[in-house]
């Protein structure tokens, strides 16, 4: 991710801590376990990076990776973690969150469901969790030439890169299209980078071209988009017209 790459450019500490619907509470924050015949606490993910930042002078990034998959009972969990306020643990220890910590939650999702059917797992967050997150940004695709380029750098001709992102491109404006209801004859799914470095893996193994577009991109969409998706490849592809 972004923060990842910034803090490994800037040497600081970064924590990413993946949910799921079925991630236990405890799994975060931690619980008792027994060791070698012995009952000790075992700190959960949560603790292990607050504990960490508590004795850091320098930033630390606290990823709270897919923050909408969580159940909201783990979500509610978070709250004062979010506000600053001491993780207070089960055996009355407490560690203090610092100016330097910093949190990032990452979503699909702006935490009010999702309308698309594109992220299912994703859940309604309660506006008690939503009104702890203090800025958010909405995320774009790359720019057409730094997808380009990262398809270049995976083995792809410069040729054969743009012509997979204006293909991809046109799948996004086609999901826009159907998303606004200005159309009812479009893709639900469009065409993201990892599908196209899926394509760059594909033919780095020496497949045939058409072969790997439609083995790692039209394969991997719905069946219902695979019709409109091929018009638009004969129209942007031209090893596929």
């Amino acid at each position: 991710s972004v923060v990842q790459q910034l803090a490994a450019i800037m040497g600081l500490p970064v924590f990413t801590i993946a949910f799921t619907k079925e991630k236990p509470v405890e799994q975060l924050i931690g619980c008792d376990k027994i060791v070698k015949g012995q009952q000790v606490w075992v700190d959960g993910e949560i603790t292990r990076a607050l504990r960490l930042a508590a004795t850091c002078s320098t930033p630390v990034f606290v990823i709270l990776d897919e923050r909408d998959h969580a159940d909201p009972s783990v979500q509610s969990e978070l709250h004062a973690v979010l506000e600053r306020r001491p993780l207070c643990l089960p055996d009355g220890e407490s560690i203090p969150i610092g100016d330097n910590v910093c949190f990032v939650l990452t979503s699909n999702t702006s935490g009010h469901g999702d309308t698309t059917g594109r992220h299912s797992a994703a859940n309604m967050s309660d506006t008690a969790f939503n009104s702890r997150v203090k800025c958010t940004f909405n995320v774009s695709y790359l720019r057409s030439e730094d997808e380009q380029g990262l398809l270049v750098l995976n083995g792809l001709a410069v040729d054969e890169a743009k012509e997979m992102v204006e293909f991809a491109n046109s799948t996004r404006e086609s999901v826009a299209q159907m998303d606004s209801g200005s159309t009812f004859d479009g893709v639900s799914e469009a065409v993201c980078l990892r599908h196209m470095l899926g394509y760059a893996s594909c033919r780095a193994r020496g497949m045939e071209m058409r072969k790997a577009f439609s083995a790692s991109i039209l394969a991997s969409l719905p069946q219902s988009d695979r019709l409109v998706a091929n018009e638009l490849a004969i129209q942007k592809v031209s090893f596929y017209g």
